[in-house]
């Protein structure tokens, strides 16, 4: 303990930039933020091929945006704009106002066919400027709109107008591809079919010039499996390899960071079932005992943190975070909070009244929680702004995706109702 302590206080006469929560959660954020930024560079296991490690990656400092924290799973549905949100939910793109009472499918048309409700044929919706089959990621960049989506054969980025009066065909992809833009340049993470195999690749180009693509990223050793996750921090592109055929042992499923700026890229851990985030804290795991899509299988969740200076794992314990005791599931973390949703990890069907959203302070003391039996079933929980928290549901009865959103400014130790975001289509 001692060194660890001397440790701290290395770090902090350096005066370097935080980033994680040491094993003892119940430090001040202080030192916990002294004490992780080293988290990933210690904690290599290997490093792997690129195509090319040339830059890809704007000249000037990079700037972390509070635009990154509507990522859920293989999706990024909202986003932030100065004019407010955005975002692809049910098919459609909608505006939603900064105060969140306000919204409207961006479509220029006069009498579009999206007023009509009742549509039989969806396809008849492709009329309307709005309407995306399946799109999976929205995000906004120098007054414009871009929103990926799947078309079945591979995927289409278009490039879209605050207003919806201009919508371009941006970019053309594989079927298994997400898409992200941080700081001026563009990322694509795909799975490439070439005739002599399959690799997983990330690829980054100016937004401006999508001509000068380059390549980051690139394996065979990982057949199986997609690249379903990226977040951005600091430079670095995060990125999950993930099996969804893992069964618990070590394998397929990995965890990396690219230096955006030299393409050089790292294996930091070999991912189990559950969640696994990093934000300017560091490197959150929940790793499950297998994976299963059986509702009445039973688990075990453990934590873990990597060691920043000698990149070893330790778990954690219910003294160190409260949270873990409870054996919910990992959900998401911002730079505030750490987000939980109840799970029956015992195999019982749960009563209504013990489906939750927890919320969580980086001290391990629960913050709020947020019932969500009556909202539908839960997808996606959206970290968001520094004011709201965002839930995506599906509404078991008619198939159709909701949005909620929770007052962060409430989150002081009781119960916060979740508010229905109200999505209109007509107009």
């Amino acid at each position: 303990m001692v060194m660890i302590l001397n440790k701290i206080i290395l770090y902090e006469k350096r005066q370097v930039k935080a980033a994680f929560l040491k094993g003892e959660w119940i430090m001040k954020k202080r030192i916990i933020r002294c004490f992780l930024m080293f988290a990933g560079v210690a904690s290599i296991i290997g490093s792997f091929t690129a195509c090319s490690r040339q830059k890809a990656a704007p000249e000037t400092e990079m700037t972390d945006l509070p635009l990154d924290d509507f990522t859920g799973g293989t999706s990024n549905i909202m986003t932030a704009t100065p004019e407010g949100y955005y975002a692809v939910t049910g098919g459609f793109l909608y505006y939603i106002s900064a105060d969140l009472q306000e919204s409207t499918v961006v479509c220029s048309k006069p009498n579009c066919i999206h007023n009509e409700l009742n549509v039989e044929n969806m396809y008849d919706y492709t009329a309307c400027d709005a309407y995306f089959w399946d799109a999976r990621q929205i995000d906004y960049y120098n007054g414009s709109l871009y929103v990926s989506e799947n078309n079945g054969m591979g995927t289409d980025i278009y490039k879209v107008s605050l207003d919806g009066t201009e919508k371009t065909l941006y970019y053309q992809s594989q079927p298994d591809c997400m898409f992200s833009i941080y700081n001026g340049y563009a990322y694509l993470a795909e799975k490439v079919y070439l005739t002599d195999g399959v690799v997983n690749r990330l690829t980054g180009f100016p937004v401006e010039d999508p001509d000068k693509a380059e390549v980051l990223f690139e394996t065979d050793e990982y057949q199986n499996s997609t690249i379903n996750r990226m977040r951005f921090y600091d430079g670095y592109c995060y990125f999950l390899l993930f099996d969804p055929a893992e069964t618990g042992k070590k394998g397929d499923s990995a965890y990396f960071r690219a230096d955006l700026k030299s393409g050089d890229t790292e294996q930091m851990y070999d991912q189990l079932d559950g969640g696994l985030e990093w934000n300017d804290y560091g490197l959150l795991i929940e790793s499950k005992d297998y994976i299963t899509f059986d509702p009445t299988a039973q688990w075990t969740s453990k934590y873990y943190h990597i060691q920043p200076d000698t990149g070893e794992e330790t778990e954690l314990t219910e003294n160190d975070f409260s949270a873990i005791g409870t054996n919910d599931g990992f959900a998401n973390m911002d730079d505030k909070y750490i987000y939980f949703r109840t799970m029956a990890s015992n195999g019982e069907e749960m009563l209504p009244e013990e489906r939750m959203v927890k919320v969580y302070d980086y001290e391990g003391n629960q913050q709020a929680q947020i019932p969500v039996s009556n909202l539908g079933a839960t997808i996606w929980v959206l970290p968001g702004t520094d004011e709201y928290l965002f839930i995506q549901t599906l509404n078991v009865q008619d198939g159709s995706y909701e949005l909620w959103y929770a007052d962060k400014s409430q989150f002081n130790g009781g119960t916060v109702e979740a508010k229905r975001l109200e999505l209109s289509r007509q107009g």
